[in-house]
Parts: structure tokens; C-alpha cells; sequence
């Protein structure tokens, strides 16, 4: 074996005794290498302009990272497909149509129910080399991508993220780039992941069960944060509902305090209306004309006919 195509498998630990040199040739990663150092601005260009593109036209992107593979990495992604499938050949001629993540952007969002809104942004606006998917973890909730009819498979390191192939041509010849949307809890996971177990640390068991717990807490922080956005916006509304029913009430109270009622009747009124529920206010302050002396005698033993009449009167 060629001595620079063993430092090579050495530096990327990769055993050389799975290697079949007959099939793998040294040669033929060469001539790869360089055809790919011709063409590797033309998929840095097309992953800039992809992500530009949906920095301004997305609103609930958080950020958004671009990568494109250098030469020698390529080659280590090259041999090692080839190792666990010995039937694909890989050359020059077709090393660009069998991996499909050479470039990649990896759009990141705040919380998980913000991937709808960037799924449908690139559904629109780009071609698929093939259908999207998303991997999660055993447990999670797969109703929004059944419902949006997104394949989904449990990956084996418990990454989580939807995976689209964005087909682009920014000059003669079609390009991919590999477009990941994620969370950016999940994010923050995997680059610590791929950090310690690829290339280097594969089988290392110590690493490989401190990575898991890894794995369950940011899973766990995820939810929270989710589920404090979805409880920001429930009080929110909350408050807006309250709000309305305070300036109800009290443009009730500027009628009461216009009328010809007796100031004893007045009082009686205050009293009842200061008492009243947000649920028993939606319901009788949405349209004063339309309740009944019937309804409102239910509330209070105050003559609410007389109350109604008069204000009608004055409309």
C-alpha cells in the first residue's frame, strides 16, 4: 500500500485492514481531490447565496451556518461509504452525484414549532433531489410530520433534525447542498457529538454513554424552552383578555354614571359589575343592547329592565 495512503487511513482512523486496495485505489482519491479543488468555490457560492437568501425571506430563523467539506474529508467520506457498501463505486466521474453532502447549511430556530414555517419556505422555493426527512429520537411526537407527510427514521446517536437536498445551479452544472433545520439546543449537541465520537472516537464506550446523557438533556431543555414559549403566549393573550374586559367595564361604568339612575341604583351597579367574572363579562358586555332583563336579573336583584331602558333610550 502506498505510504501516503496510509497516513491518510491512519490520520482519519481508519482501519487499513477493511480497506481493498483493489476497489479503494489511492490514485483514484487523487484524481478526486483535484477535479474537487477546481470546483469547491462553486459550492461555497451556492451555500452562501441559499443562506442569504433565507435569512432575509425567513422570519423565525435564529441563525444560519454554512460548511462545505475540504478535500481530505471528502476523501475520508469517500472510502469509508465505499467500506460499508463494497458494490458502489465511486470515481471522478460520479463522486458529486453520490455524495450529496459535500455543502450543507444548517438553519437553526429557537423552538420546535418553528420548522413548519422554514419546511414550507423550501418547499416553495427550491427542487428536491429527493423527499425530505426528519430522524428523531424513540418517544417523540411524529403527528407533524405524518400530517405533512415527512418520512422519519430514529438515528442511531439520537441526532434530531429534518434533512432536505437542495438542487441549485449557480453555473453550468447542478449542484446539492444539504440543508439541515434544527433546533438550536440540538445544534449545540451535535457539534459537541461530532466533536468527540467522529472521526476519533467511534467505539470509545466511556465517551459514547456520556454523550448520551448529553443527548437526554438537551432533549429535555429543548421541551422547556418550547413549552415557555407556548406559555409566553398563552399569558399574553390572557392579558389581552383581561384588558379588554377592564375598558368594558369601565366605559359600563361612564354610561351608569351619565344616566338619569338614582344614585342608589348607581352604587347597586358598581358593586354588581366590580364582581363580575372575565367569564360572565364576555359574555354580557360583547353587545349591551342584546341582553335581556331575564339574563341580567340573574346577576343582581337590581331592576335591570329599568337600567336597560334607560340606556337604550339614550342611544
Amino acid at each position: 500500500m502506498n505510504s501516503d495512503f496510509e497516513k491518510f487511513l491512519k490520520k482519519f482512523n481508519i482501519n487499513i485492514d477493511e480497506v481493498d486496495e483493489p476497489i479503494i485505489k489511492w490514485g483514484n482519491l487523487c484524481e478526486i481531490r483535484e477535479d474537487y479543488n477546481k470546483i469547491i468555490s462553486d459550492y461555497r457560492t451556492a451555500a452562501q447565496h441559499i443562506s442569504q437568501l433565507a435569512q432575509e425571506k425567513i422570519s423565525n430563523v435564529h441563525s444560519i451556518k454554512t460548511r462545505v467539506k475540504d478535500p481530505e474529508h471528502l476523501m475520508a467520506k469517500i472510502v469509508r461509504k465505499m467500506i460499508k457498501n463494497p458494490d458502489i463505486v465511486i470515481n471522478k466521474e460520479n463522486y458529486r452525484e453520490i455524495i450529496t453532502d459535500i455543502a450543507g447549511i444548517r438553519i437553526l430556530h429557537m423552538y420546535k414549532k418553528d420548522w413548519l414555517g422554514i419546511h414550507e419556505y423550501i418547499i416553495k422555493e427550491y427542487e428536491l433531489k429527493e423527499e425530505p426527512f426528519a430522524y428523531v429520537r424513540d418517544g417523540d411526537s411524529v403527528k407533524e410530520y405524518q400530517e405533512n407527510k415527512i418520512a422519519y427514521k430514529t438515528h442511531d446517536f439520537g441526532y434530531r433534525s429534518i434533512h432536505y437536498l437542495l438542487i441549485t445551479r449557480p453555473g453550468k452544472e447542478n449542484i446539492v447542498i444539504e440543508t439541515q433545520v434544527r433546533t438550536i439546543f440540538e445544534e449545540g449537541w451535535a457539534e459537541i457529538d461530532h466533536m468527540f465520537r467522529y472521526p476519533y472516537n467511534l467505539d470509545n464506550p466511556i465517551i459514547n454513554s456520556f454523550l448520551n446523557i448529553f443527548n437526554v438533556t438537551t432533549g429535555i431543555t429543548d421541551s422547556m424552552a418550547t413549552f415557555l414559549s407556548e406559555l409566553n403566549e398563552s399569558l399574553k393573550d390572557k392579558d389581552e383578555e383581561i384588558h379588554k374586559h377592564i375598558v368594558e367595564i369601565s366605559r359600563l361604568k361612564q354610561q351608569v354614571a351619565k344616566s338619569n339612575i338614582p344614585v342608589a341604583e348607581k352604587s347597586n351597579i358598581y358593586s354588581v359589575v366590580d364582581g363580575m367574572s372575565s367569564s360572565n363579562l364576555s359574555g354580557i358586555l360583547n353587545s349591551y343592547k342584546g341582553i335581556t332583563a331575564e339574563q341580567v336579573k340573574s346577576i343582581s336583584s337590581v331592576d335591570w329592565a329599568k337600567v336597560l331602558k334607560t340606556f337604550n333610550s339614550k342611544k
